[in-house]
């Protein structure tokens, strides 16, 4: 079924048949997103999930899969990890022994927050002075993707966007964006990580990937900044509701006494692989 919203033609896969000749018979024809407003203006159209299907495409897809999501690069972070849930811990274990009440969903998040930063940026970056954090950014720029455009839709109403303020924040976002991820650019470039072994985050991998050439597109400046904003997009409060939810049972129901008999004084399991 082909449906229009707006300007924009929408194929309805209803059937079976149609999903095959979707995903298989027409796959390639099928392979690229719409080129939407906000996606162009905050990732410059050379990331990963939105720019067009192509050789490019193929490329920063093989670099994330194979250097920056591989399972080795997965564990060579389990240290941090380990480290940041250690801080949670003595977090809630003095808040314990003051009898005082936590906030557990702001705690997991923020758990989140620097296990991603100190992995792919190196280090955790605080909030400056009235300044937007990255995890401010990064949220704004994942809701103004996916908020209504009139330029996707109705290209003929695209002075619209500007009216509504969305082109302004749009700017402003992508400015903002961009401009911290230089900073964290030029400070590991400050470093001379030249070593491979140095490799201590994402960046560190991607400065070495385009040093060293090997590849067959051109990994510029702007496509290490998208690659990265895709890699490292900031949680919401909903991605931790699971956490939540554990926590809940755990304190709701009487059998987690047998994980106090099991884990006995080794409260920390870990990692499975």
């Amino acid at each position: 079924m082909l449906l229009h919203f707006g300007q924009a033609p929408t194929l309805i896969v209803s059937s079976a048949e149609v999903a095959e000749k979707v995903t298989k018979t027409h796959d390639v024809a099928f392979s690229s997103r719409p080129q939407t407003r906000a996606a162009i203006a905050i990732f410059f159209g050379v990331d990963v999930a939105f720019c067009p299907y192509g050789e490019y495409w193929r490329q920063a897809k093989k670099i994330c899969v194979l250097e920056l999501l591989s399972q080795k690069r997965v564990q060579a972070f389990q240290l941090v990890r380990k480290e940041e849930i250690a801080v949670m811990m003595d977090k809630i274990r003095l808040a314990s022994t003051n009898h005082a009440a936590i906030d557990l969903s702001d705690m997991f998040l923020t758990v989140t927050n620097n296990v991603l930063s100190r992995s792919a940026l190196g280090r955790v970056y605080e909030t400056a002075s009235g300044d937007k954090s990255f995890g401010e950014l990064s949220r704004l720029a994942i809701d103004l993707v996916a908020q209504f455009c009139f330029q996707d839709l109705f290209p003929y109403l695209g002075w619209m966007d500007v009216v509504t303020g969305l082109v302004a924040t749009l700017k402003t976002t992508s400015r903002a964006l961009h401009d911290f991820l230089d900073r964290v650019i030029e400070e590991h470039l400050l470093s001379n990580r030249e070593d491979d072994s140095d490799a201590k985050d994402l960046v560190d991998i991607l400065l070495r990937l385009q040093r060293d050439g090997g590849l067959d597109i051109d990994l510029t400046r702007d496509s290490l900044k998208a690659i990265l904003m895709i890699l490292v997009p900031k949680p919401h409060k909903c991605h931790v509701s699971t956490s939540d939810s554990l926590m809940l049972s755990c304190g709701t129901h009487p059998s987690r006494e047998v994980l106090n008999v099991i884990l006995k004084q080794h409260r920390i399991s870990k990692e499975s692989k």
